[in-house]
């Protein structure tokens, strides 16, 4: 009897835990998603600025190059 009461309260306790695991699962799932998409936005943001960066760089070696033919072949 003792054995099966302690048992019972093991699977209540048991239960209880999961429970809450799974309550605050619920509770932090959107707020885990929301800081993952904010992260990825922000990457997002410097690898487009980067991006720019490097079309700009290459635009003005482009035209140094250019500008450096043209003054040899002048």
């Amino acid at each position: 009897m003792l054995f099966q009461c302690r048992l019972e309260a093991t699977n209540c306790l048991g239960v209880w835990y999961l429970r809450q695991v799974m309550f605050l699962t619920i509770l932090a799932a959107p707020k885990l998603m929301v800081s993952t998409q904010k992260k990825v936005y922000e990457h997002s943001q410097v690898l487009s600025r980067l991006q720019l960066q490097f079309a700009e760089a290459t635009t003005m070696l482009v035209s140094r190059v250019r500008r450096a033919k043209d003054d040899r072949n002048s």
